[in-house]
């Protein structure tokens, strides 16, 4: 069963490929996703949250743990915690 939050995903008996999941996933952000940077004065975080997914192959046997950092971009408000720039 996946887990669904980070605190369980660490807690259960998987926990070390759970953990090898998001240390893929951190270091795959690092070096092809972002800079990480200072945040600018007068502006605040996108929040995020893990989500876990045990994929299988053909035959039903597990072939690996993933995890992904999702933002959660609902949060943002049009013009105050970013512009479009596209028209529509």
């Amino acid at each position: 069963m996946k887990p669904q939050t980070v605190k369980t995903a660490l807690s259960g008996p998987n926990a070390h490929l759970w953990q090898k999941a998001i240390d893929v996933e951190y270091q795959t952000l690092l070096k092809k996703t972002w800079t990480l940077t200072q945040l600018p004065p007068g502006h605040k975080t996108v929040g995020c949250k893990w989500v876990f997914k045990i994929k299988y192959k053909a035959n039903g046997e597990i072939d690996y743990y993933k995890a992904r950092l999702v933002a959660k971009g609902y949060s943002q408000i049009k013009g105050i915690d970013y512009y479009s720039i596209v028209s529509l």
